[in-house]
């Protein structure tokens, strides 16, 4: 009993205290240390004095083995029972031979992971312990089948299993990173790598962790052993290979073997895989002339073929021009013309995979000479000025280039009647003499093709000259052009050429444009009007000028007497008995002269016609701002106080009012804009409006872009005389640029 509690207190603490006496005179055979196999048999041996057992005065020996501090127990029963399974009514453990000869060898079958640890055997004797040599039992367990994992050098998380219905996938001149993994083995598994059936050549650092591959591929190998952080501690051990890998080596076996301790007559089945190794597309071009001649021409069709190798070869196609791609070309093929525009054109072919691999070509071929500009060239020049004159030409090969003088030679560039002036593309003088003024022929010549030749001209310096010209009729709401020929050497710079109208700039608004066509040796300046309007008809001046002086020429646009369409007759018919009037004029004054009728006519609800009535007096309004979020906003002056001491002039009361608003104007983008009998409108850029009321829409004649400003009507008692100076007490808006187009809206009374 004393035996039994002895044990339970050394399972029980963790720092036993049950030691016995030395038992070297009792034992006879002590048990060893071995390492066995999963599911092996094995003895361990404790063999006591047989004279024990036979010895009565000093009592009956007691023997158990004790297996990492617990007892299995003093009888064979209690052994039986400490090695019972609960799927099995068979022991694994036994004491097998005869107790009563002192032979207690310890018989474990099956053995197991938990059967690992240290055995010792306990004699309790004469009131006194006594232990055997302890021991220690391994249990070797084979780790699983090694496998192969290929990870990604950027990034160690992507992995792939590989083997041999998957490749190591690797690009030429790059590095490969296999991982060799054996699970679960203890200790864990030995790993080794072979490429083609050659072991690989490794020499390992001091702890055998790390080492550097040799041959028959270079690189470097690190091992690392991983063990289960629960009972019974099986180990994954890890060898990781990272290989410089070439075209060489593509198809090559790669092999992974795993070494268990104990099992060395059952070896693992090894894991492989093989290399497929990837490179890049390497192209080559060939070019196939239709005509199959030697040298190319122009206007020849060749055929560009690409020839590609590389892994995979599954090649998509692409064709550039001077790095621009050519659209539906797809194939391997491109047939292409040789146009003028393609000499010494780049022509790349790109063939791609997981990479692009291309071959690039300069077409060049043969053309005739040609001038970039064909037309005659004239140059400004003045006595004593050096000279330089230009004469570019194209052609492949290089055409050399002949001067001669056109009085002298004919025009024919095969005529060779005088002799040459000079040759190259240029001819130069230090100092221009008056022999030298007039025209040349420039010749250009290259084998195989004909000559050709062009006029160039040497001309004074002069102040332009402006022809004289009838005057343009045109229709109101028509087109019309006013060009203004301009003869000048050298030409007027665009800042040069201006239109004037009674002594103000014109610039472009939305009705009017200008433009320029130059000819040799002048320019033509032209007014270009998209629909005249009645202000339009009158005289224009054309100025010009040069660094050498300056002219102009009154030119005038003169009215057909019908109005282009019959619009506004339409639309005064739908106005009914409103009273309208439109007024237009190249800038709003401050000042209404109230007896000119200069530039406006006005349409009474008596009458059809246009026409101007006398009057002493009319209502005109005051304008202020209206917000169009379509056009903008006008900016407006602030009106002067009519009690501010103003010279001659006469402040005139006003009253507040309600637009009459029955029709609108519809812009370009869907909004309405009133039209009222008191409302005046204003715009610097005009496009098409459209004229609507209740029982429809209209074309109306004028531009759109026009700006709504609601006014105010100025009361003058009828009896008022009115001087033609007197002025209104208005407000303008600032920003009106000059030759802007107003269309006022007004009642016009006491007529």
């Amino acid at each position: 009993m004393y035996t039994l509690i002895c044990v339970v207190f050394y399972a029980l603490v963790s720092v036993p205290d049950c030691r016995g006496l030395d038992g070297s005179e009792y034992f006879i055979q002590h048990p060893i240390s071995q390492s066995v196999t999963l599911n092996s048999t094995f003895v361990l041996a404790c063999r006591l004095k047989e004279s024990l057992f036979h010895d009565t005065s000093s009592g009956k020996p007691v023997v158990q083995w004790i297996l990492n501090k617990f007892g299995l127990g003093t009888t064979r029963e209690d052994v039986h029972e400490a090695g019972m399974e609960p799927d099995s009514l068979i022991s694994r453990y036994d004491l097998p031979y005869n107790l009563n000869e002192g032979q207690y060898d310890l018989q474990v079958r099956y053995a197991k992971s938990r059967d690992e640890g240290q055995y010792v055997c306990q004699l309790r004797y004469n009131g006194k312990t006594y232990f055997s040599q302890t021991v220690n039992v391994r249990v070797l367990v084979a780790s699983e089948g090694p496998t192969l994992v290929q990870s990604d050098l950027s990034d160690a998380s992507s992995v792939k299993l590989v083997g041999p219905q998957i490749a190591a996938s690797v690009i030429e001149g790059s590095y490969l990173r296999l991982h060799c993994i054996a699970k679960n083995g203890k200790p864990g598994a030995k790993l080794s790598w072979t490429l083609n059936g050659s072991p690989l050549s490794i020499n390992y650092n001091e702890d055998g962790t790390k080492g550097h591959i040799a041959s028959p591929i270079e690189g470097n190998v690190s091992i690392k052993s991983v063990p289960a952080p629960e009972p019974p501690f099986l180990v994954t051990t890890i060898s990781e290979i990272l290989v410089y890998v070439t075209k060489l080596h593509h198809g090559s076996k790669i092999q992974c073997t795993a070494q268990n301790e104990g099992y060395e007559n059952y070896p693992l089945q090894s894991a492989y895989t093989k290399l497929n190794v990837q490179y890049a597309p390497v192209v080559k071009m060939r070019l196939s002339p239709a005509t199959g001649r030697r040298h190319l021409l122009e206007n020849d069709v060749v055929t560009i073929r690409c020839l590609a190798e590389g892994r995979p070869d599954n090649f998509s196609w692409t064709w550039q021009v001077n790095d621009t791609i050519v659209e539906n070309e797809k194939t391997d093929q491109y047939r292409i013309r040789l146009s003028r525009d393609l000499i010494n054109a780049t022509v790349t072919c790109i063939a791609t995979t997981f990479a692009d691999g291309s071959d690039s070509t300069f077409l060049t071929f043969q053309y005739a000479p040609q001038f970039p500009n064909q037309n005659p060239v004239i140059y400004a020049g003045a006595l004593g000025e050096p000279l330089r004159m230009r004469c570019p030409v194209e052609g492949n090969p290089r055409p050399e280039v002949e001067w001669r003088l056109a009085a002298y030679s004919s025009s024919t560039p095969s005529a060779n009647t005088a002799a040459l002036i000079a040759r190259g593309e240029v001819l130069e003088r230090d100092k221009i003499h008056e022999n030298d003024f007039g025209a040349y022929i420039c010749v250009a010549r290259a084998p195989g093709f004909p000559a050709i030749s062009k006029k160039i001209i040497l001309a004074k310096k002069s102040a332009p000259k402006i022809k004289a010209a009838e005057p343009v009729y045109a229709a109101i709401g028509a087109p019309a052009r006013l060009p203004c020929t301009i003869n000048a050497v050298p030409l007027p710079s665009p800042e040069g050429l201006l239109w004037f109208r009674r002594d103000i700039i014109l610039q472009p608004t939305a009705h009017r444009k200008f433009s320029t066509q130059e000819f040799l040796g002048g320019v033509v300046h032209v007014m270009i009007f998209s629909h005249v309007l009645s202000t339009d008809f009158g005289f224009y001046n054309c100025s010009a000028v040069n660094a050498y002086g300056s002219d102009s020429q009154t030119l005038e646009l003169r009215r057909d007497g019908n109005l282009y369409s019959n619009s506004i007759n339409k639309h005064k018919m739908e106005l009914g008995g409103e009273s309208l009037g439109f007024m237009q004029s190249n800038s709003l004054p401050h000042t209404m002269d109230m007896n000119s009728k200069e530039d406006g006519f006005y349409v009474h609800s008596n009458s059809r016609s246009p026409g101007v009535d006398s009057f002493n007096r009319y209502q005109f309004p005051t304008i202020t701002t209206r917000s169009s979020s379509a056009l903008g906003n006008a900016h407006v002056r602030t009106p002067r106080s009519c009690n501010s001491p103003v010279s001659t002039d006469q402040c005139i009361s006003m009253r507040s009012f309600s637009p009459i608003c029955k029709y609108a104007l519809i812009d370009g983008t869907g909004q309405h804009i009133p039209v009222c009998t008191n409302v005046m409108t204003f715009a610097n850029d005009t496009g098409d409006f459209q004229l609507a009321d209740d029982s429809g829409t209209a074309t109306l004649c004028f531009s759109s872009g026009y700006q709504p400003i609601p006014i105010n009507y100025v009361n003058v008692p009828v009896t008022d005389q009115l001087s033609s100076h007197e002025r209104l007490c208005t407000m303008t808006p600032a920003d009106i640029a000059p030759d802007s187009d107003i269309i006022a809206n007004t009642q016009v009374t006491h007529v």
